[in-house]
């Protein structure tokens, strides 16, 4: 009895590890990384693309998002889409501020992390891994899906 006691522990505890690893966002402490995704390349030759994701920081200190990487790109950056006079531009930032309990979303037209360099295009359908460093979460490993070419968000990848 004790033995299948033990055993049926055991494998409520393998179950719900599993769950937790299956879940949509990941995590380093408490900086979860969610809803990652790019926009598929508009044509065979460009050269560069763009990654959306949300941040939480559901520590009571802040943090810092120092740098980025993927293996599908040469260099990856954060950047920002500001306004001078009627014109858009994008300026690289150095690194973003993730103040406690804060929510920060890098969406199109706003701050976002470039991919330039690409290796190829990026294909609709098709994902590939990230890695975000931060001050004090360290190091968080994402898969970012591709959406079309104008997609929005990582809920309606198809736009």
């Amino acid at each position: 009895m004790r033995r299948l006691i033990l055993e049926f522990t055991a494998a409520i505890g393998l179950t719900l590890a599993a769950t937790l690893a299956l879940a949509t966002g990941v995590s380093a402490s408490d900086v979860i990384v969610k809803h990652a995704f790019a926009r598929a390349s508009a044509t065979p030759t460009a050269t560069a693309g763009a990654v959306y994701l949300t941040i939480v920081n559901d520590t009571d200190v802040p943090d810092r998002l120092l740098t980025t990487s993927t293996p599908v790109a040469a260099m990856a950056h954060l950047h920002e889409t500001v306004a001078e006079g009627d014109v858009m531009k994008m300026e690289m930032i150095g690194e973003l501020a993730i103040a406690p309990h804060m929510v920060v979303a890098l969406k199109p037209g706003g701050t976002h992390i470039m991919l330039m360099g690409l290796k190829a295009p990026l294909q609709k359908g098709g994902s590939f891994p990230m890695d975000l460093t931060f001050e004090k979460a360290g190091k968080v490993s994402v898969i970012v899906a591709i959406g079309g070419v104008a997609a929005q968000t990582a809920e309606s990848p198809d736009d």
